[in-house]
Parts: structure tokens; C-alpha cells; sequence
């Protein structure tokens, strides 16, 4: 037994060791726990001066669109000052120069008023205000403002001929619509109730405004002398007073692509949409058809909401035998285009109702508007039947009824069936509440708005400390 006992000092030393390694270690665990808690805590206070940074860039983006509106008015107020009173406004040194000018004009006017000579009368607001009415109804004004809809729309005014706002592209995209002289980018409006005023209304209306200007230079004096006596911001008021009335025409003539929250059904589809499914449902089903287009993965394809939109032949004439332009759904795949193609060859089982059915011929443009909106699955178009990409570019359709998975059929996961009830529509703006919302934009109102709510969420951030104490 004695000879196992010097075995002992060697096994307190590692002993001893082994509780300093651990000892050690628990240090190591310490100082890391204080580190990751030093990282956490200045991620936290970078993550917030980072967020005061960007709220203080809003508000300052806030303050100058104020100043720039405030200073636009204000240059409004002088332009009318220096119409009405014939007196010029001049900063500095420069005012004496001036008056000097005035002056030997003003005596040259008494001195013709002596011999006899009217002197120039300063027009009242009542002449002012009666000027500006009688420009605004005139037919030159009028005709001004239609030519330039038409000018910049590419297209006539008449509610069948507008054009739908291409949603899912911009202004840059090659399909853009452009003008086939000058190749030029067109404009285009969202025609849909309560967008009346939305950025993209607002810039095309601009545009409108500016062509006004243009086309009155171009057209003579007389005309440009009506468009100089409308008080500022009224020519923009009769701009948005035709948009307005275009929109009710446009709307009027295309309630099925302006329908947001309701589902296309039978009652929502025109009769050429029908008829050209039912032909396609009576040769699928028959025994000419290829099994493959039988396949009932292709079943989800056979609704009207996946039927290209058929238009009037645009040289048609009186006489001629009736035709439909078929125009296909720029976000259509290209496996749907192919599978209808092969369907169309596919002779009709029954001839007498074929015979009947009016010719179409596939258009070389595409249509530019998203998938109708479905409240029910059945009804709605698949993941299938869209290009990839420009569903990438479009999530949303996801999430609006617009586009549902394609199921297991194609591989994929199912989608969920909603309950199909119909959702209260948001009320649409009254025409008290669009009033007061214009006079608060015009008295500025809206951007102070903005800035209170902007400067609350960054005292908010802030919560009582100063700014410079913050980055200090």
C-alpha cells in the first residue's frame, strides 16, 4: 500500500490545474457575456441614431417641400400683383434703374392723357375674375386642352378608345406605350374612382398643363391671349376637370378592368370572352383533342379571367365581314400562349355553332393590366399562368386575389380556398370630403400636417434627449 501513495502528489496537481483551467474558463464566459452585452448595447444606440438620422432626413425633405409650396404661391400672389397693377417687383439697387423707367412712362402717359389720349386703366378683380371666366369657356381654351389629352395620350377621347394605366412597368420599360412618330414615352392615367389626385394623375396632368402652354404659343396670339388672362391655378383646375370627366367616360366603358374588390363572373365578362371559352370547353372535351391538353392539370385554365381580351378590329369597316383582335395579357406565360394555340387547331365538334362564332386573329401588341381580381379560387388565375418574372415584380398579386399557387398538379403547394364573402368596399371620397381636402393643400396645411407628425416621431425616438447630445 505504501508504494501506491507518491501517486498522490501527482493527481492533486492536476487536481489543482484542472480547476484553474475551469476557473479561467468561467472568466473567458464572463468577459464574453459582458461583450456580447457591450455589442447588443451599442447595436441598440446605433440602431437609434441611425433611426433619429433618417427621421431628421424626412423632416428636413418635409420642411423643404413647405418652402418650395409656400415659395410657389407666394410667386403666384406677385406674378397676379404685377399683372393687375402693372407694377414690377425689384430687389435692391435695382428698383431705382426701374421706377426711373416707370416714371418716364408714367409722364409720357399723362402727357398723352393731356392730348386727349385715354390713359391705362388698372383692371378690378370683377374684370379680372369675368376675363378668366370668359378664357376658361372659351372654345379655344376647350379645344387647347382636348388636343393636348389627345397629343399626349396618342389616342383619341372617346371613353373606348382611352387607355389603361400599365401597371407593373415604368416609364423606361420597352413596352411602355410610345408615340410611333417620335418614339416617345406617352401618357398614361389610373382612371379608377378615388385616384383622382395620386402621383401619377398629378405628374400627367402637369404634362397636360405644359402642352396647353406650348400648343398656345404655337397657335397665335388671340389664343395666347385667352390662356393669359386665366388667374393662376385655374387652367390646372380645368385640367383636372376634364381628367375627371374622361375618367367617368373611361370607366363607363371598361367597368370590368376597373372592378377592384369584385370577382369576374358571368356577369362581369363580355359575351366574347364567353362565347370563346365555351368553344375552347367543347374541343377540349371532345375526342379530336390531344390527350395531352386533356391532362387535368390544365383544368385551373379554363376560366375567363385566363382568356385573352378580344377588341374590335381596328380596320373594320362597314361591309366587311366582322373580326376580334385577340390580345393577349402581357403577363401571360409563355406555356399558356402555346397551350391555347394547339386548343384553336382543334376542329370544333360541333360546326354549326363554330360557323357562327366571329373570326379573330392574334394582335401583335399585348394588353398592360394585371389579372382581374377573384374573390373565389375557382375563378382565379394560377402561378402558372404567369411569366416568373413579372411576378416577381408583382408579389402583391399574391396577396390581393389576383394570382393563386398552382396546387399539386404543377408541384407545387395547394393554395388555401377562401370563404368567398364579399368584404365592404372602403366608401369612396364624397365630394365634401375631396373639397376640404383641396383647401388644405392649398393653404399648405397638409405639408404642416406632415411636419408634426414627423417631428412627434422623432421626439418619440429621442424620448427627451437632445439631438447633439445624442451624436456627442
Amino acid at each position: 500500500m505504501s508504494g501506491g501513495q507518491p501517486a498522490s502528489a501527482p493527481a492533486s496537481g492536476n487536481a489543482t490545474r484542472l480547476n484553474k483551467v475551469i476557473l479561467d474558463h468561467e472568466k473567458l464566459q464572463q468577459k464574453h457575456a459582458a461583450l456580447q452585452t457591450a455589442v447588443a448595447e451599442s447595436q441598440q444606440e446605433t440602431d437609434r441614431k441611425l433611426k433619429v438620422l433618417y427621421q431628421q432626413t424626412q423632416l428636413l425633405n418635409a420642411r423643404i417641400d413647405e418652402l418650395e409650396k409656400s415659395k410657389k404661391m407666394q410667386q403666384e400672389r406677385i406674378d397676379v400683383l404685377e399683372e393687375v397693377s402693372q407694377v414690377k417687383w425689384v430687389d435692391g439697387a435695382g428698383a431705382e434703374a426701374e421706377n426711373e423707367g416707370v416714371e418716364g412712362a408714367a409722364a409720357a402717359e399723362g402727357a398723352a392723357a393731356v392730348n386727349g389720349a385715354s390713359a391705362v386703366e388698372v383692371p378690378d378683380e370683377d374684370t379680372i375674375q369675368r376675363e378668366n371666366d370668359e378664357a376658361l369657356a372659351s372654345k379655344p381654351v376647350k379645344n387647347l386642352i382636348n388636343d393636348s389629352y389627345e397629343a399626349l395620350l396618342g389616342t383619341k377621347l372617346s371613353g373606348k378608345n382611352l387607355p389603361g394605366y400599365p401597371f407593373g412597368i415604368d416609364r423606361e420599360h420597352e413596352t411602355w406605350p410610345k408615340d410611333r412618330a417620335t418614339k416617345k414615352a406617352l401618357v398614361r392615367f389610373d382612371w379608377r374612382e378615388g385616384q383622382h389626385d395620386s402621383s401619377i394623375n398629378v405628374e400627367g396632368r402637369e404634362q397636360v398643363v405644359a402642352m396647353v402652354r406650348t400648343l398656345a404659343k404655337q397657335r397665335g396670339k388671340t389664343t395666347t391671349a385667352y390662356v393669359e388672362k386665366i388667374i393662376p391655378g385655374q387652367l390646372e383646375k380645368k385640367v383636372r376637370a376634364k381628367y375627371l370627366t374622361l375618367g367617368a367616360a373611361y370607366r363607363a366603358e371598361n367597368k370590368d378592368d376597373l372592378e377592384d374588390d369584385g370577382e369576374v363572373d358571368s356577369k362581369g365578362m363580355g359575351s366574347r370572352v364567353k362565347s370563346k371559352l365555351e368553344a375552347r370547353s367543347r374541343k377540349r372535351g371532345s375526342e379530336l383533342c390531344p390527350a395531352d391538353l386533356k391532362d387535368p392539370k390544365w383544368d385551373t385554365l379554363m376560366i375567363r379571367n385566363a382568356m385573352s381580351d378580344d377588341e374590335d378590329e381596328p380596320e373594320y369597316t362597314s361591309g366587311d365581314p366582322r373580326a376580334f383582335l385577340s390580345v393577349e395579357w402581357y403577363w401571360r406565360h409563355k406555356r399558356v400562349s402555346e397551350f391555347f394555340q394547339h386548343l384553336d387547331a382543334v376542329p370544333d365538334p360541333k360546326p354549326d355553332r363554330g360557323k357562327l362564332a366571329v373570326p379573330r386573329r392574334r394582335a401583335l401588341h399585348v394588353k398592360m393590366k394585371p389579372p382581374h381580381t377573384a374573390r373565389q379560387l375557382r375563378t382565379r388565375v394560377r402561378t402558372y399562368m404567369v411569366d416568373e418574372e413579372v411576378l416577381a415584380k408583382n408579389p402583391d398579386w399574391l396577396t390581393t386575389n389576383k394570382v393563386a399557387l398552382s396546387g399539386a398538379l404543377w408541384g407545387k403547394a395547394e393554395p388555401i380556398e377562401d370563404d368567398g364573402k364579399k368584404k365592404r368596399k372602403a366608401p369612396t371620397s364624397t365630394v365634401g370630403q375631396r373639397i376640404v381636402r383641396r383647401r388644405a393643400e392649398e393653404s399648405g396645411q397638409s405639408s404642416k400636417v406632415t411636419l408634426e407628425e414627423l417631428e412627434k416621431k422623432m421626439n418619440d425616438t429621442l424620448g427627451g434627449e437632445n439631438v447633439d447630445s445624442l451624436f456627442n
